[in-house]
């Protein structure tokens, strides 16, 4: 069971001022846990939630090679591709020189397809990231993708991410999601 609660950015930060109470440094996403305790970012998220729910079968059996490689997966995605979309994004942030921002946003874009294009060779190893089987890995990647700019006709180039997007699309509790945040 959960809740959703949407949070309006303000150009000064979020509109609801208790946010900032629960989470000093405004990040999204945030996730409040039964006992009160706020936690961020994602990759965090996904492995606590992979832990409360084991029996949802997101991550392989604890001490197996594939949790490892699981692991590996998230935080690659979390330390790597993440911050590459971050540069892309909010260039503006990553640097006080007036009129760089465009320069760090050309490198975030060759970055992520980079590591996008490292993440297709290394990481993903079959239908989904761990072989045969959905993960948590997949949900990050699945992110991650859809931050790409032109998503579409990236993945239309690269089938080895193409095909773990298209099955993580096509989940019913995705498609939810989707349906929220996209409306057609």
């Amino acid at each position: 069971d959960y809740e959703i609660l949407e949070m309006q950015r303000r150009p000064d930060g979020f509109s609801q001022p208790d946010f900032r109470k629960l989470n000093p440094l405004g990040k999204l996403p945030a996730l409040q846990l039964a006992d009160g305790t706020v936690i961020t970012e994602s990759a965090a998220i996904a492995l606590q939630i992979c832990d409360e729910h084991p029996a949802a079968g997101l991550l392989p059996a604890p001490g197996s090679a594939a949790r490892a490689l699981a692991y590996q997966a998230i935080l690659f995605c979390a330390a790597e591709l993440y911050p590459a979309d971050l540069r892309y994004f909010y260039s503006h942030r990553y640097s006080v020189e007036e009129g760089a921002g465009e320069g760090i946003k050309a490198q975030g874009l060759k970055d992520m397809e980079r590591l996008f294009d490292h993440a297709a060779e290394q990481l993903v190893s079959g239908p989904f990231v761990l072989g045969e089987s959905f993960s948590a890995a997949d949900i990050y990647l699945f992110m991650l993708l859809n931050w790409h700019p032109e998503a579409d006709a990236f993945l239309a180039k690269r089938r080895r991410l193409a095909t773990p997007w298209e099955r993580v699309r096509r989940r019913p509790s995705v498609d939810r999601i989707w349906k929220m945040n996209f409306p057609e």
